[in-house]
């Protein structure tokens, strides 16, 4: 083996129109390992030292393999949203665009941080993420079923493989599945459906695993899942935001955010997670739509917000809905974008990101799934749930053939709701 070290290394401050930021990292050390007889590379970071900088400033550095160009499967290189944790790193065959192996001083690399690059080897079975909510709520969320997204990327099939679930903290549980074939090469979405109809308020750590093979590195992940009363969101509470926001990008789109309850339930609000500094207040509205459309993406629009302008600042800005009675099964809310300059929604990396929970549209009637995008990121929509009020509002209110003495209205009455009266 052969180790290359950099030591007491340092990004030099801006200059010119960059000239406000300043150094990032003030003493960062790496390590490039090569083996010889397995041809395996790896790239090993230590602890860095922030720079004294004012003011946090991207850089965007190159991390990875070069063949002898730069076409397609002539690279392997490292793609990292800058306040993302070093662990969220994703790979890429093809050459950076507008994003690289992005950093900042605010999210420092941990100690011992590895990229590991190598041949396949003959058993080698990943556990590339697991999907779940990252907040949950007790008020409709549970049963919720956890994907995982697991990849053999060893050279010999897997037939009768055990998949372990567990769970820990404020609640405990674990349950074995097994996956009867998975080829070698193959990569896919597995389900798993057996979990409690009820946690307890509280902090869990999901985990799903598989057993010990040729590679352990990459036998298990986990997630953070905070449980409480009402809200229910794909944002892990415990990790930064990336920076930078995200956009529909133009009059009318919309992003929107899938969730799923296992019970009749009511939305009170929705809470939008908005990017700090971006100094935009485009106008938008919150809508709320049933899955009904085709293969589950959204269909009939249920609720639209009045229309609100984003705050300047950004953060947290809640926006009341109903309550509105959802049946059991899935809906979605999305922001639609009023104005021109974006909705600048705050964002987590996720890699891969889920399928089905993710969508962005120009109309409200065609929807693009993001996991089928170059988009890898969690979108800070969040919904609150709330008790069953007294008398529920209809929804799918519509007016139609208005005259000078009468008008057709038609909605779709709430459970449990005899009679409406018109004033």
């Amino acid at each position: 083996m052969c180790t290359i070290q950099w030591k007491n290394v340092a990004d030099k401050p801006g200059a010119g129109t960059d000239a406000g930021i300043g150094t990032q990292f003030a003493n960062f050390s790496f390590q490039l390992k090569l083996y010889e007889t397995t041809n395996a590379v790896d790239f090993v970071y230590g602890a860095a030292t922030a720079g004294a900088a004012a003011t946090a400033g991207v850089r965007y550095p190159q991390v990875g393999l070069k063949a002898g160009g730069l076409a397609t499967t002539q690279l392997l290189l490292a793609l990292k949203y800058e306040r993302a944790p070093w662990s969220t790193t994703r790979f890429t065959t093809t050459n950076y665009t507008s994003q690289a192996h992005d950093i900042i001083r605010t999210a420092l690399p941990d100690a011992g941080r590895t990229y590991h690059f190598g041949q396949a080897i003959a058993n080698d079975v990943a556990i590339r993420a697991v999907y779940t909510l990252n907040k949950a709520a007790t008020l409709g969320s549970f049963p919720q079923g956890v994907r995982v997204y697991i990849a053999n990327v060893g050279t010999t099939a897997q037939t009768n493989l055990p998949v372990t679930l567990t769970v820990t903290g404020a609640n405990s549980f674990t349950y074995t599945g097994t996956l009867a074939n998975l080829a070698a090469g193959a990569a896919g979405y597995l389900t798993l459906t057996n979990l409690p109809n009820t946690f307890v308020a509280g902090t869990n750590t999901v985990t799903v695993s598989v057993p010990a093979d040729n590679n352990n590195y990459n036998n298990s992940a986990s997630v953070e899942q905070l449980v409480s009363t009402n809200t229910m969101s794909y944002l892990e509470p415990s990790r930064v935001l990336d920076g930078g926001g995200f956009s529909y990008g133009a009059v009318n789109g919309l992003l929107a955010n899938k969730f799923t309850v296992g019970a009749v339930s009511y939305l009170g609000s929705a809470t939008l997670q908005f990017e700090p500094g971006l100094n935009i207040t485009t106008a938008y509205q919150v809508v709320v739509y049933n899955a009904g459309g085709t293969g589950g993406i959204p269909g009939t629009l249920l609720y639209t917000s009045p229309t609100q302008n984003r705050p300047a600042a950004g953060g947290s800005v809640t926006v009341p809905i109903g309550p509105l009675q959802l049946p059991v099964g899935s809906f979605y809310i999305g922001v639609k974008e009023i104005g021109t300059d974006g909705a600048g929604l705050a964002t987590q990396t996720e890699s891969p990101l889920r399928s089905t929970t993710f969508y962005g549209s120009a109309d409200g009637i065609a929807w693009s799934d993001l996991a089928a995008t170059t988009f890898a990121i969690r979108l800070g929509i969040e919904a609150n749930m709330t008790v069953a009020p007294n008398c529920l509002a209809p929804t799918g209110l519509a007016v139609a053939n208005t005259t000078a003495n009468a008008t057709t209205v038609t909605f779709t009455a709430a459970a449990s709701t005899s009679g409406y009266e018109l004033v």
